[in-house]
């Protein structure tokens, strides 16, 4: 916001520590991304828009299978275990986030299954931010394809 370039820090998955930051140069616009980029009141005082991906377990779990038994070599039974493991921290620092976003995109299975998605936007009521309309169902075609739908709903995440 004041136009200064920062050092980024670089979390390495493959060796669990941090690799040496990045320097990133001021612009219009930037996203800050990660586990924990609105759980911090510091950090996110200085977004102007804070969105959260929420993933919902089924989907999670298939995506996570997918990637770590083809990259990994692990097992179903080994995937399960890492994720239950990790649920209590997932709970308690990344989950709550969400009550802070001004938007939520929800990934959840779509009405045919896995590996359809349905995928929801939401915004926060009363947000700084003009609220996105749709004035009737959006069907874009191709395979799968997508139908976008317009709700006012009351949501408590």
């Amino acid at each position: 916001k004041q136009g200064k370039a920062v050092y980024k820090p670089i979390y390495n998955h493959d060796t669990g520590n941090k690799d040496p930051p990045e320097l990133i140069e001021p612009n219009k616009v930037m996203v800050f991304e990660g586990l924990h980029p609105i759980y911090d009141e510091k950090a996110r005082s200085q977004l102007d828009l804070g969105i959260y991906i929420d993933i919902v377990n089924d989907v999670k779990f298939a995506w996570k299978v997918q990637r770590d038994v083809a990259e990994r070599g692990w097992t179903e039974e080994q995937v399960r275990g890492d994720i239950e493991k990790r649920l209590p921290d997932f709970s308690a620092y990344v989950d709550p986030q969400k009550a802070n976003a001004d938007v939520i995109l929800r990934y959840e299975p779509s009405d045919q299954g896995l590996p359809y998605l349905k995928v929801k936007l939401i915004q926060k009521k009363g947000s700084q931010f003009p609220p996105i309309t749709l004035k009737e169902d959006l069907t874009l075609p191709g395979s799968p394809g997508a139908t976008l739908k317009m709700y006012d709903d009351d949501w408590f995440g």
